[in-house]
This record gives C-alpha cells, sequence and structure tokens, in this order.
C-alpha cells in the first residue's frame, strides 16, 4: 500500500505541480476542502480508495501541517486560491503537529536512552578486551577480512556439531 501511496503522489505532483509538493521537507500549500472530489476528473490514473490514502498521508505530513496557519490561502489543482483556513482547522493542525512532533521526539530520546545503555556497557567490554589480547591478528583491506583461519576453522567446528545435533551432513 505505501507503494501505491508513493506513487499516487507522484502522478499528483506530476499532474499538478503548482499544488503539490512531493518532497517531505520542502514548503507544502493548504488544499482546497474536497479536493479530492476535483481529482479523478482531470487525473483518472489514481484509483479513488489510493488517492484517499495519498491525501490522506499527505495532509499528515509535518510540512503541510506547518503550512495550515489561520487565513492561509488553500489553493485548488492549478494552484489558484480556493478559500481560506479557519482558526479550527488552523487549531486542529497545531495539535496534530505538537503530537506528532511529540512522537519524533520520544523516538530520539528512546534511541538515544538505548545507544547509552550500549555505551556503559562498552567500557566493561573494552576493558575484558584488553585484559585478554587478541589471538588472531586480522589483516583488512578496504574494511574487510583477508585472513581468519582460526575464526573460520572455529566456525566450521561449530556448523559440524550444529549440523550432528540436527542430523544434516555438514558442509564441506
Amino acid at each position: 500500500m505505501k507503494q501505491d501511496i508513493d506513487t499516487a503522489l507522484a502522478l499528483l505532483t506530476e499532474a499538478f505541480p503548482q499544488t503539490f509538493v512531493l518532497e517531505k521537507y520542502r514548503p507544502h500549500r493548504p488544499l482546497k476542502v474536497g479536493i479530492a472530489a476535483d481529482i479523478p476528473a482531470r487525473c483518472p490514473a489514481v484509483e479513488r480508495r489510493v488517492l484517499s490514502a495519498a491525501l490522506s498521508a499527505y495532509a499528515r505530513r509535518v510540512m503541510y501541517l506547518r503550512a495550515l496557519v489561520a487565513g492561509a490561502a488553500r489553493v485548488d489543482l492549478d494552484g489558484n486560491p480556493a478559500g481560506e483556513v479557519t482558526a479550527g482547522d488552523a487549531e486542529f493542525a497545531a495539535t496534530k503537529l505538537a503530537e506528532i512532533l511529540a512522537s519524533h521526539e520520544a523516538k530520539r530520546a528512546a534511541a538515544v536512552e538505548t545507544k547509552g545503555a550500549a555505551q556503559v556497557a562498552k567500557p566493561a567490554a573494552a576493558r575484558a578486551a584488553a585484559a585478554a589480547p587478541p589471538a588472531v591478528k586480522v589483516v583488512t583491506l578496504k574494511k574487510r577480512p583477508l585472513l581468519r583461519l582460526p575464526a573460520f576453522r572455529q566456525q566450521r567446528a561449530t556448523r559440524a556439531t550444529d549440523a550432528s545435533a540436527r542430523e544434516i551432513p555438514p558442509r564441506p
């Protein structure tokens, strides 16, 4: 469905460049109320069910919600003014925008917290690694291991024991 929505938005942007913006980070313009009824007549390539989902996704974009300011001009398919954003619409958009930004911030905080926990674990792992010198020297070229014979033998032995446990012959 996501691919259908992306395709529909690409078609709408191509057909109506004065109205729709494909890139999420670029400024958007508020759409005319009821614009979904105008699109099928001028762009029949977009299915009605996909159009509904595409317009819904478009209207939930952060840049679109930021464009919904009370008194801002709404645009029709040709980019001409077609009404204004009401105070109620602007208030709804501000509430939605606050929810979205709070959700993004919570995700960022969780990612930082997870990263912080991993960094706390790193010093302990680093101390353990420093205490035991590496048994195998890995020679690399462009960050790819070239030679790891002891590690390879160990992997092969592990595969053989796993395979015997599953009663599958080991790989040669």
